[in-house]
């Protein structure tokens, strides 16, 4: 792992609704809670980090993914990185059900890449199939996010699920560095899905 230069939770909050606005499963709770508050898409598709926007950044994603926020500690230190081949072993898929049997009870994301294309699998197949597919034409998704303990052994996505696979799936881990954020934390064991 490389890691590039330590980054604010701003920009985190802003890289993780950028793929939710892009997400199947997530965006038109996106696109509610932009409308509630008589904003446009600009709010995250641009990087203006002035003190109002990024409040109602936060606002947005702590009501549309309330259950992911509920328990992430405050304390966290938030890098840019990059992941090398061979930090995949260690990367892990957030603690809920479906993706625990999806990867079949590891929730290791190179196990769960493994499921892509067999029948109970098709919707993450396709949606894995499409980032491939954006991929192979240049247009690299945003980045996901991950979070871990002082000791980086264990680096649990927060955002992501899905590109992480397709990175694993399409062999892009092993052909070049991935972008990522890292939330490094004493206390990561105290979110409800370490």
């Amino acid at each position: 792992m490389i890691i590039r230069k330590p980054v604010t939770e701003n920009d985190m909050v802003f890289e993780f609704l950028r793929a939710e606005l892009r997400s199947p499963r997530f965006s038109r709770k996106i696109r509610e809670e932009l409308l509630k508050r008589s904003r446009n898409e600009q709010l995250i598709t641009e990087a203006h980090f002035f003190a109002e926007e990024n409040k109602i950044r936060k606002d947005i994603l702590k009501a549309s993914r309330p259950g992911i926020f509920k328990t992430l500690p405050v304390d966290i230190s938030w890098n840019d990185i990059l992941l090398e081949e061979k930090d995949w072993d260690r990367v892990f898929y957030m603690r809920l059900e479906d993706w625990r049997l999806f990867s079949k009870k590891t929730r290791r994301v190179l196990d769960g890449a493994k499921r892509i294309g067999e029948s109970r699998h098709q919707t993450i197949t396709r949606r894995v199939l499409e980032i491939q597919n954006e991929i192979k034409h240049g247009k690299m998704p945003p980045k996901i996010i991950l979070l871990s303990k002082l000791d980086c052994r264990k680096l649990i996505l927060i955002e992501g699920h899905v590109r992480a696979t397709a990175f694993v799936f399409s062999q892009l881990h092993k052909e070049q560095q991935i972008p990522a954020l890292l939330g490094i934390t004493t206390h990561a064991s105290e979110w409800g899905f370490y």
